[in-house]
């Protein structure tokens, strides 16, 4: 039976970009709002908070420690201390907004236009030698990314257009292919956000302001849907020492002001159990580049 607990009420501004350290069986997320990096260990509970100079919009783990990230509209190492190292900064959109590395350790994210004016932000590739490439223009608002099962297929939300789309992807050379549309949210209620695929293939869709998480099959039929406690869900991540949890970030500044002292967990962490499906190791960055 599928339940929904709160894992960890950490009551964040805006909550998002979460990833399973599986070496160290922690979830590492950003606080947008409130310039953080936290660390949970589910298990015991305890949050360990890192301050960060600026704002955040995405994370993952490096191979060699720490993270790689953006902050503002700079692609960034970060330390174990919160100390960021510039590598390179994105020419289009307002700030990086989620990201993810690929299987040959390169990290794509990206960013986001300033009150959303439409096309006016992209989608960056940042390779292991710190060399930035421009993957996608005319995008709005990028949210959530992740590959297929054999990494051919790249699923990306450009939340202001409703919907997932699947492009193909050359994981050799990193380069984008077609792009079809893979699952229309037009007509259900909230927007896509962040994503992560199973183990199965499978796509799970945080819709946010519906509290909402969408599972789509490889062929992207609807067949699983869950709802949250909070309306704000942001992204989601699969856990545990089976990575058979699902974790879900949530946003308390994004609620109207009226309604927060209505929803005490606005801003937690979730955790979902009993899905039926596993999730995979999360890609680091770093490591040898491709031939391009």
């Amino acid at each position: 039976m599928i339940s929904v607990e709160v894992a960890v009420a950490l009551d964040a501004a805006l909550g998002e970009s979460p990833v399973w350290d599986v070496d160290n069986q922690t979830l590492h997320l950003i606080d947008i709002f409130a310039q953080r990096i936290h660390q949970l260990d589910p298990e015991s509970g305890t949050v360990r908070s890192i301050a960060l100079d600026g704002v955040p919009g995405a994370i993952a783990l490096r191979r060699d420690g720490g993270y790689v990230g953006g902050i503002g509209l700079d692609f960034v190492t970060i330390a174990a201390d919160g100390s960021a190292t510039p590598i390179a900064r994105a020419a289009a959109g307002h700030r990086v907004n989620d990201g993810k590395c690929d299987a040959r350790g390169r990290f794509l994210a990206g960013t986001m236009a300033k009150d959303e004016r439409r096309g006016t932000a992209a989608l960056y590739q940042l390779h292991g030698d710190g060399m930035l490439t421009e993957l996608l223009t005319d995008v709005t608002l990028s949210n959530g990314l992740d590959w297929s099962l054999s990494g051919d297929r790249l699923y990306h939300v450009d939340t202001s257009l409703e919907r997932v789309d699947v492009f193909d992807y050359d994981m050799h050379s990193g380069r984008l292919g077609a792009r079809q549309r893979f699952a229309d949210l037009t007509d259900v209620p909230g927007r896509p956000d962040g994503l992560t695929v199973d183990a199965e293939g499978g796509v799970w869709v945080a819709v946010a302001r519906a509290g909402l998480v969408h599972r789509y099959d490889p062929t992207g039929r609807l067949d699983t849907v869950i709802a949250l406690p909070t309306p704000i869900v942001t992204s989601c991540a699969f856990g545990g020492r089976d990575l058979d949890q699902l974790y879900v970030t949530s946003s308390r500044a994004l609620l109207p002001e009226s309604q927060r002292a209505l929803d005490p967990v606005a801003g937690a962490v979730f955790v979902i159990e009993g899905i039926g499906v596993r999730g995979r190791a999360p890609h680091r960055y770093g490591g040898v580049e491709p031939t391009r």
